[in-house]
């Protein structure tokens, strides 16, 4: 299951429509199901501050469950809302891994043409 999926599926065990969950955080209609990789840090910030309850780990990962449990009070105090590092350092370790998986793109792209260059000789 990926995000886009988990956001559905949070929607449906809280009785709301896909519509109704993308107005209350102010995005436009279809931001859900334009999610293809992840969700971004401000769209995240927002989804924190009006479902506090919402595990932001679930959300992003699948791991755990999908409502924080009791014990989570690391993001709401005082109706201030602070996102955890855990979300901005996954989101930094997947961009890392993105920028990595490029070069490694580059570096087989440049192998192809060498070897399209040796075959055709």
């Amino acid at each position: 299951m990926n995000t886009k999926e988990r956001l559905k599926k949070f929607c449906s065990q809280e009785n709301i429509t896909v519509k109704a969950f993308e107005a209350s955080i102010n995005v436009s209609n279809g931001y859900v199901n334009s999610i293809s990789k992840g969700i971004g840090r401000e769209k995240l910030a927002l989804i924190v501050e009006k479902y506090p309850n919402l595990s932001i780990e679930w959300l992003l990962t699948g791991n755990g469950s999908m409502m924080r449990q009791k014990n989570e009070g690391d993001i709401i105090k005082n109706k201030t809302v602070k996102v955890n590092e855990s979300p901005c350092r996954m989101c930094e370790e997947k961009d890392k891994r993105i920028e990595e998986l490029k070069e490694q793109i580059e570096v087989l792209k440049d192998q192809v043409r060498i070897l399209k260059k040796i075959s055709n000789q």
